[in-house]
């Protein structure tokens, strides 16, 4: 009986670890494409 509470509690794990990875690659994208935008605003001469 216990190993089904462990396997149980491990997809739980599995699961909460899923969704803050696709939070977190959620977000680095969000930064890149407001990274992408604030570089177009520079002139093509002023870039680094």
């Amino acid at each position: 009986m216990k190993t089904r509470e462990y396997i149980k509690a491990d997809e739980n794990l599995k699961r909460e670890e899923q969704k803050s990875y696709q939070r977190k690659v959620k977000r680095v994208q969000e930064e890149h494409q407001t990274l992408l935008k604030e570089e177009k605003k520079v002139p093509r001469n002023k870039r680094k």
